[in-house]
């Protein structure tokens, strides 16, 4: 379990139909839920693409308010989530979404929340819920930048063309600048390569100078199903793109497994050198 950003880069490379794939995706134990929280500053996808225009835009980030602090926010953070996946067999199993922004305007409102925000996701029980957060290609740049600093993880969704590296390559650069500064380490960042183009993923990492966490082939019949509210065939979650997305899971996983240890041991070994230095 963990807080996982992902970012975009102009072109819209796929962050938000990556981040759907893994919701939809992600294996959930008994106990265990995932979600999704939309934080793009440019605006909501999902109300008018995954779910058709058809739910309301009263539910969501908007209704979030820089008067709510430390539980008051918890609690309305929670209130907020449309639950994609309901079984009443396992009601602890769930799927859920924050649905992003519909007004412009709260773009700037939302400035003093975002740090707010990012401290709740990082208490949130990790151990029992994985946190996904949709930047899209202006989220991890200004305010609600925070919430890619203190994530566990950062992928940078990239399409293996020219375009697309163009694009990705001085994001990549600022983004490990901002990761140096904060102490939380270039080996934060990942890539997602969404399969179009000539470039393989070796080139890919090679180009970029950072490693591919996990691959999602090119197939926009699938991905308009999560990107545009299409139809959902019957073979959809055994389809390529949502195998892929499972798969991709468990490297996230491994991730974010070996930074926490990490961490934990650097932790440990300056609460030694302190001891040893208090002597």
């Amino acid at each position: 379990m963990a807080v996982i950003a992902l970012v975009g880069t102009p072109g819209a490379p796929g962050a938000t139909t990556t981040a759907l794939a893994l919701l939809r995706s992600w294996p959930l134990p008994d106990g265990q839920r995932i979600v999704l929280a939309e934080c793009d500053p440019d605006g909501s996808a999902m109300l008018p693409g995954l779910l058709r225009g058809e739910v309301p835009a009263d539910h969501g980030l908007s209704k979030l308010t820089a008067s709510a602090t430390g539980q008051a926010l918890a609690d309305a953070f929670w209130r907020q989530l449309l639950y994609l996946e309901n079984d009443e067999a396992h009601p602890e199993q769930n799927r859920m979404l924050l649905a992003g922004i519909t007004d412009h305007a709260d773009t700037v409102r939302l400035q003093p929340v975002w740090g707010q925000l990012s401290d709740l996701f990082q208490a949130i029980d990790p151990n029992r819920t994985t946190v996904l957060v949709d930047l899209g290609r202006a989220g991890p740049f200004g305010a609600s930048g925070v919430l890619a600093m203190r994530a566990d993880a950062v992928l940078l969704v990239v399409r293996g063309t020219m375009r697309g590296l163009q694009a990705a390559k001085s994001r990549v650069g600022r983004l490990r600048q901002l990761l140096d500064a904060e102490g939380r380490g270039v080996d934060a960042l990942g890539l997602v390569l969404v399969e179009e183009g000539p470039y393989t993923r070796r080139e890919v990492q090679s180009a970029l100078e950072v490693p591919v966490v996990m691959t999602l082939p090119y197939v926009p019949q699938e991905a308009t199903v999560l990107s545009d509210g299409a139809t959902e065939g019957r073979k959809f979650l055994s389809g390529k793109l949502m195998r892929s997305a499972a798969d991709g899971v468990t490297a996230l996983r491994q991730m974010t497994a070996w930074r926490t240890a990490r961490v934990e041991s650097g932790v440990q070994r300056l609460l030694r050198g302190g001891v040893g230095g208090a002597r």
